[in-house]
């Protein structure tokens, strides 16, 4: 049996031919899976994308609703704070200005409640009563602790 050489030729066209067809089909289809790859990770980035911002802003938001609440709280605080302190330096005076000598280590502490006072804000009505507490005789420990003494003896003999 003899194989014509044409009908070979022809066969071995058609196959390069299928080939050439499947290389070129290839090629589409990898495009196209590049293409819509590419696609589809861009829509997946944008659509991550998205989602972590919202949660930033969500997060941004609750944020600052917790700053401007604390702000609200430091100034309430800070407001007490100053009121007690006020207060605190308005009954000393009131006391040391009755026993008309202040011991130097209240005076002590009461100048450095004044120096927080003022810093904190506070107005000039304790500057006056400072100045006032300034103007006593400054005692020692030991004449607070005599004066003190005599004044529970005098206390026991009047009630008595």
């Amino acid at each position: 049996m003899m194989i014509d050489i044409d009908v070979i030729i022809y066969i071995c066209a058609a196959i390069a031919t299928v080939a050439a067809a499947v290389g070129i089909i290839s090629k589409v289809v990898t495009r196209t899976i590049k293409k819509v790859s590419s696609i589809e990770i861009k829509k997946a980035m944008g659509e991550c994308h998205d989602s972590v911002a919202e949660d930033i802003s969500s997060l941004s938001k609750r944020l600052d609703e917790y700053i401007e609440n604390s702000n609200q709280n430091d100034e309430v605080l800070k407001e007490a704070l100053m009121n007690i302190t006020r207060d605190r330096i308005n009954q000393a005076h009131i006391s040391y200005m009755r026993k008309k000598t202040i011991g130097s280590y209240s005076l002590a502490t009461l100048d450095k409640l004044y120096e927080s006072y003022k810093k904190l804000g506070g107005n000039s009505f304790i500057e006056r009563e400072m100045d006032d507490i300034h103007r006593l005789k400054v005692v020692s420990a030991e004449e607070v602790i005599r004066r003190s003494e005599e004044h529970v003896g005098e206390t026991k003999n009047s009630n008595a």
